[in-house]
């Protein structure tokens, strides 16, 4: 057994030193005789001088790239060239439906025109015939009182026509142009890169409950229809939820949204979650409906019949709604409990007012080919939305629709 007295050596350079230990490293947990000490002892605070060193240039490297920060108003020019941006553009949608309108303004005044000319044309042979007729009777000095009483109601008639008909039926019904910017001021969008080229949305949002208003959003050009849906959303809880503007503090939910082109007032075309962003032109009318079932499970047992309106034999007009109803076994009836539901909601047509007529037609596409019945002539009285593309044509006699 080893005396008390012992003594201990140097641990450094693996024990080949055999000096007497002075004091104990905490640094390196080693018992060190003196020379061994001061040495690594200098050698610490030659590594710590040189650490601080390097801290120090990356502090004075920080202070100059803080003083180069822009905080004058040139480095808050990108929203102002992108509001200018978006004026452009509605500009340019304003023009293009105007310019279609102007089309088909022209279009029908001419086709107006045609039928005045014959209708005309009709009424004064009718008169120019009674002229004659009257010529003969004053030189014949001789007329029935039958013949008298026809003249005098072909005059009436005659009268009336020009009282009634030489005013156009032609007419623009023009809804006010919606327009929306919102400006949003803080954090930025978590999906949006600083260097992605940016696309904006004016985003139509349709709920259940009828209420219609419109978003701007914005989406990476590089991302998908899934990102611009999240980033409505952010900005719906930003914007809707911090102003209080709904009551109930609706927030929309991620697969409870169906994203769809609308063109013409009908739906032209339905997105999917990896519909690229690059891939939409323009020109399309997007429109966010919220649905009442998850839109994530195609196997759902209910399915969104998409439904326009037009008034009798014209133009459709508003914008287009879906129907909840069956995937299988749908009953025209349940078309028709679907519609009226939502009928009551978007139209408020309840006890207090009176609920428009309207006449149905169905459309189904297959293979390319529309083909359009009345919906009352359906044979089987169920519906296939496996084997075709179906939706619901609304015939509109009430006026105020729009």
């Amino acid at each position: 057994m080893a005396s008390s007295g012992t003594t201990k050596i140097c641990e450094a350079d693996g024990g080949a030193c055999k000096k007497e230990i002075r004091a104990f490293c905490f640094h390196c947990s080693k018992n060190l005789c003196r020379a061994h000490l001061i040495q690594h002892t200098q050698l610490m605070e030659e590594n710590t001088s040189a650490q601080l060193n390097i801290l120090a240039d990356k502090f004075n490297e920080l202070i100059s790239r803080f003083e180069q920060v822009p905080t004058s108003m040139d480095m808050l020019a990108e929203p102002f060239r992108q509001l200018e941006k978006w004026r452009a553009k509605a500009h340019q949608r304003i023009d293009e439906i105007a310019d279609k309108k102007r089309q088909e303004l022209i279009d029908e005044c001419e086709k107006y025109q045609k039928a005045l000319l014959v209708k005309k044309e009709e009424e004064l042979m009718k008169i120019k015939t009674n002229k004659i007729l009257i010529a003969e009777l004053i030189q014949e000095a001789d007329a029935s009182a039958k013949q008298i009483a026809d003249l005098q109601k072909s005059i009436a008639f005659a009268e009336q026509y020009l009282k009634t008909n030489n005013q156009p039926t032609i007419g623009v019904i023009a809804d006010p142009v919606s327009c929306s910017v919102d400006i949003c001021v803080g954090s930025r969008n978590n999906h949006i890169n600083d260097n992605t080229e940016i696309r904006l949305f004016q985003v139509h949002y349709i709920r259940l409950n009828g209420n219609i208003k419109n978003y701007d959003v914005q989406a990476g050009i590089n991302t998908t229809m899934k990102n611009l849906i999240q980033n409505f959303i952010e900005q719906y809880d930003t914007i809707e939820n911090s102003t209080k503007a709904y009551a109930n503090e609706h927030m929309p939910k991620f697969d409870y949204i169906l994203p769809v082109d609308v063109y013409d007032h009908r739906v032209h075309q339905q997105f999917t979650d990896t519909t690229a962003i690059s891939s939409i032109p323009n020109y399309v009318q997007l429109v966010f409906y919220e649905t009442p079932f998850s839109v994530s499970y195609p196997s759902n047992s209910r399915i969104l019949m998409p439904c326009s309106f037009r008034r009798v034999n014209s133009n459709r007009i508003g914008w287009p709604i879906y129907l909840n109803v069956p995937r299988r076994g749908c009953r025209t009836q349940d078309v028709q409990d679907a519609l009226q539901q939502s009928l009551d909601i978007f139209l408020s047509s309840g006890s207090s007012r009176q609920r428009p007529s309207y006449g149905l037609y169905l459309e189904t596409i297959v293979n390319h080919v529309l083909t359009t019945i009345k919906f009352s002539e359906i044979v089987h009285n169920q519906l296939d939305f496996n084997r075709a593309q179906v939706s619901l044509v609304i015939d509109m006699e009430y006026r105020n629709i729009d």
